[in-house]
């Protein structure tokens, strides 16, 4: 890469025209955003590379060297065999490349448009950074660093809904910070809602970027499908609550099977129809464990799979655990006699083992991974089922089950509409 571009730059720019755009980012808006909305706002195409926090290694241990950028940072912009970094800049490359000029205003307007750019941009920083610290130094940037210059923005919006008469940088950085500074902080927003809100639906109301957002609500949006009893849908909501991912489910009663069998079944063009089903945009998938690969690959919780060898362990409790639900689910099915004889032959066994394995401990590894998940699941349902038999494991199995359920968003879910009780 390191393509020089000392004169001709507009030249360059058009014969690039055809080459791959990538703009790569933390997974998180921030600085990125600005960049979206210039090229979503022109229809040009372009790709994405989105680092997480909980996988900087792929950033800092392998495309920070290997990408071959002269100043290494996120964002970066790669377009066909030029490479730039900072945000600001790449912002400049690209309202020429997109011949959007008119977003930097005229004559001395260019000024006061880069005045709020830049106010927006390190305010932004500033938010992010504030939300990072303890509550007393969080207080403290927020009241010294962040809401005076906020007071400034209000000030010189006044009441208008957009910065200059037409579209301008400005608008769409200011979009960016005042739209972080409400979800961040939320109680403090109030006090400007009444000159802010206006001038953020008049942006959402731009026809490109409504329909950009309908469009990445569509396709962020995860539709899950499956029979009322929720158990081997179960561990697939623990993995989108703890990612704290939207979605909606669509619950099939056995009193109303026909509704799978007759209609969806058929008419959802899923490839191999059966329960549980994903639909996620476009793309649609069943079998549990399949969706429960796909959605960690998705919201990069590899974490919940484990490292090493140690997947391998990971995945040995989630297949036993899955296998266990279905055998006390089948169990359930049975007369007395043929019911105590699988619960003798085929599950006790298996409580057993799990019980051997998480010995004394309130998890089976040292943090969170998918043998939690599916043993919450299977070891709660064999509780509700089998609640005289799982006497003789309350002392193992109770704090472990505690333990899970504290874990904040798992406490949140529980105590949601969206939770079914097994």
């Amino acid at each position: 890469m390191g393509c020089q571009n000392s004169t001709g730059l507009v030249n360059d720019i058009q014969a690039k025209n055809n080459s791959n755009l990538v703009l790569g980012y933390w997974g998180l808006r921030l600085r990125g955003q600005p960049l979206r909305y210039i090229l979503e706002l022109s229809n040009y195409p372009y790709t994405e590379t989105k680092y997480t926090l909980s996988q900087a290694t792929d950033w800092f241990g392998k495309d920070k060297q290997e990408l071959e950028l002269d100043f290494p940072n996120l964002p970066y912009l790669i377009h066909g065999d030029f490479s730039i970094t900072e945000s600001s800049n790449i912002a400049n490359y690209l309202i020429q490349l997109t011949n959007q000029q008119y977003l930097q205003g005229a004559g001395q307007d260019k000024y006061r448009v880069d005045n709020i750019r830049f106010v927006c941009d390190e305010l932004t920083t500033k938010i992010f950074s504030s939300a990072q610290q303890k509550e007393d130094e969080k207080k403290n940037q927020l009241n010294s660093q962040i809401l005076p210059k906020i007071k400034q923005l209000q000030k010189v919006l006044s009441n208008q809904k957009q910065f200059f008469k037409k579209l301008i940088l400005a608008d769409i950085y200011a979009y960016t910070t005042l739209n972080y500074f409400k979800k961040t902080y939320s109680m403090e927003y109030k006090e400007f809602a009444q000159d802010f809100d206006p001038f953020l639906k008049r942006f959402e109301e731009i026809p490109r970027i409504s329909l950009v957002r309908k469009i990445q609500q569509i396709m962020n949006q995860y539709k899950i499908g499956y029979w009322g009893l929720p158990q081997r849908a179960q561990p697939l909501k623990f993995n989108l609550e703890l990612a704290n991912f939207p979605y909606t489910e669509t619950k099939c009663t056995f009193s109303q099977a026909t509704n799978w069998f007759g209609i969806d079944k058929q008419e959802l063009e899923i490839e191999f129809p059966n329960l549980p089903y994903l639909i996620h945009g476009c793309f649609s998938i069943t079998e549990s464990s399949n969706i429960a690969n796909y959605l960690i690959y998705m919201k990069k919780q590899q974490s919940l799979q484990g490292e090493g060898q140690d997947k391998y362990r990971v995945d040995n409790i989630r297949f036993l655990c899955d296998e266990l639900t279905a055998k006390i689910f089948a169990s359930t099915l049975q007369k007395d006699e043929e019911k105590k004889n699988q619960l003798k032959t085929q599950i006790l066994p298996k409580i057993k083992q799990l019980q051997m394995v998480l010995d004394s401990q309130t998890s089976f590894f040292k943090k969170l991974t998918l043998s939690d998940i599916y043993a919450d699941t299977t070891l709660n349902y064999f509780k509700k089922t089998y609640s005289q038999e799982y006497q003789e494991f309350a002392q193992y199995f109770d704090p472990f089950l505690k333990r899970f359920e504290e874990i904040p968003r798992i406490r949140s879910y529980h105590q949601s509409q969206r939770y079914d009780k097994l």
